[in-house]
């Protein structure tokens, strides 16, 4: 046998190795942080989480409360003695839930398809680097970022007008 052969045992791939890895890279910690900043700022957005929460609520409260009172209807079919007690509170609680959970689905598709950095757009920033050709790179929270616009020097202001990939797109601030 040769040293090659004896020296080099292959070692076993779990389905989890990959993740280890990125847990060990640090990777999986970066993406969980930068998930709750953007979770955090989309709720704070006028069209975010709660905002939608409210509308949904508000607008269609009547959904709401037959839903409620067919739910609490089901459950005292089930026990008609021993719920009694318990109509209000499961009615109120599941009419201010049941929005939540109803739109839960598409609140979460909405966050997720967004853009990374798509809360820069319309920020004013300071370059720290100039813009050269047309394009030239920033650092923003943490990240560096392609810029595109007009040649400027290190030090100007810009407006963030738009973003597609990681690239930014600026235009001089007067």
């Amino acid at each position: 046998m040769s040293e090659s052969s004896q020296g080099s045992q292959t070692p076993s791939h779990s389905p989890f190795s990959g993740f280890r890895q990125a847990m060990q890279d640090g990777e999986l910690k970066l993406w969980v942080q930068r998930a709750i900043f953007r979770l955090s700022q989309w709720i704070k957005q006028p069209n975010g989480m709660i905002s939608h929460y409210k509308n949904s609520l508000y607008g269609s409260w009547e959904k709401w409360l037959g839903l409620a009172a067919g739910i609490t209807g089901l459950l005292m079919l089930l026990s008609p003695a021993a719920f009694w007690q318990w109509q209000l509170p499961v009615l109120l609680l599941i009419i201010f839930i049941a929005p939540l959970f109803f739109d839960l689905s598409k609140s979460f598709k909405e966050f997720f398809s967004a853009y990374p950095g798509q809360h820069l757009v319309g920020e004013t920033i300071v370059l720290d680097q100039p813009i050269m050709n047309g394009h030239g790179t920033i650092h923003i929270q943490r990240e560096d970022w392609a810029v595109s616009g007009p040649d400027c020097a290190a030090g100007t202001r810009v407006k963030i007008i738009g973003i597609d990939d990681r690239k930014l797109y600026v235009a001089l601030v007067d």
